[in-house]
């Protein structure tokens, strides 16, 4: 049976990702479409992603790091 990524639409209410702080935005942003809620934890000031190959320059910045921009915290 085939799965489509329509099937994962909304399929929980509230989607909560630890570690945020080492995950991509591309991957935030794939996984997101599960839930109409996205909690990001994490510590942006922790290790960065763990990533391999040829990447763009922004590539490496994590989804929390762009929420965060230049703040260490939540303003």
């Amino acid at each position: 049976m085939a799965v489509d990524a329509e099937d994962f639409r909304d399929s929980v209410d509230v989607l909560v990702i630890d570690e945020a702080g080492q995950m991509s935005l591309a991957n935030v942003l794939a996984a997101a479409h599960a839930a109409p809620n996205l909690i990001l934890l994490g510590g942006p000031q922790q290790l960065g992603q763990p990533s391999a190959g040829a990447h763009a320059p922004s590539a490496g910045v994590s989804a929390l790091e762009r929420l965060l921009a230049e703040h260490a915290s939540m303003p």
